[in-house]
């Protein structure tokens, strides 16, 4: 019998939220994984997902102290997140995830939570209001230094 413990499954829930790309190839089963796992993702679990992921990166240092999620709504989060991935590893994708971890091993589970991640702020980015709030950067990009360091060229 294959066990997963819980620390496996919340490294890879850690870094479907934080999207970790790693250089690593995908085999069979990890694709397999990755699969279902998207395709067993609805419209709410990805605003879930999208929630969680938002309320881990918020504890960071540099950026706990512009976001307020009270211990409660951070419980309820947690609490979301929790079942949607037991769901997903337990209902909606047990046979991958069983041959993901057989044949490739533990790190093809977190790759193929990476997926759905990506989906995940993916969706979150496409939003308008996110997409206009990524726009506003622009006016602070240096067009000119951009363009010298793609033509080889030393802006100052």
């Amino acid at each position: 019998m294959i066990a997963v413990s819980k620390s496996v499954l919340a490294a890879a829930a850690l870094s479907a939220g934080l999207c970790f790309a790693t250089s690593s190839q995908a085999g069979p089963a990890q694709d397999a994984l990755s699969a279902c796992l998207v395709k067993s993702t609805t419209p709410a679990d990805n605003v879930i997902l999208a929630d969680w992921i938002f309320a881990v990166i918020s504890l960071h240092s540099s950026v706990s102290s512009m976001a307020s999620i009270s211990d409660s709504q951070r419980e309820t989060l947690n609490r979301n997140a929790g079942v949607l991935f037991t769901r997903l590893v337990s209902e909606d994708c047990g046979p991958e995830l069983k041959a993901a971890v057989e044949k490739e091993g533990t790190d093809a589970v977190g790759e193929a939570f990476g997926k759905l991640g990506e989906m995940a702020m993916t969706d979150l980015m496409s939003d308008p209001k996110v997409q206009a709030g990524t726009e506003a950067m622009s006016a602070y990009i240096d067009q000119d230094k951009i363009t010298a360091a793609v033509m080889g060229k030393s802006a100052k």
